[in-house]
């Protein structure tokens, strides 16, 4: 698999960088399909600062899926509705 550069540079700076949460999220969108390992990490350090962060619990759900993990992506989906119901 190809890796993109924003995830390298990312892995070379580790948690040094101090990037806010949309930025952290959109590198989690990136990592998810070059390194999931990577992206669940940045997921899992979103979810401590805001636990409803919806976007965020949909794609835990989402690479939680990918592992066949169908319950565990459930709730993740449940918690994300319950965090905004209009969506």
């Amino acid at each position: 698999m190809s890796d993109a550069p924003a995830a390298r540079t990312h892995r070379a700076a580790g948690s040094r960088l101090p990037l806010r949460r949309p930025a952290r999220l959109g590198m989690a969108h990136v990592l998810a399909e070059s390194d999931p390992p990577e992206a669940r990490k940045i997921l899992d350090h979103i979810l401590q600062a805001q636990p409803t962060q919806v976007e965020a619990l949909l794609l835990l759900a989402e690479l939680e899926l990918g592992d066949s993990k169908r319950v565990e992506a459930g709730a993740l989906i449940g918690k994300a509705v319950a965090a905004n119901p209009r969506s």
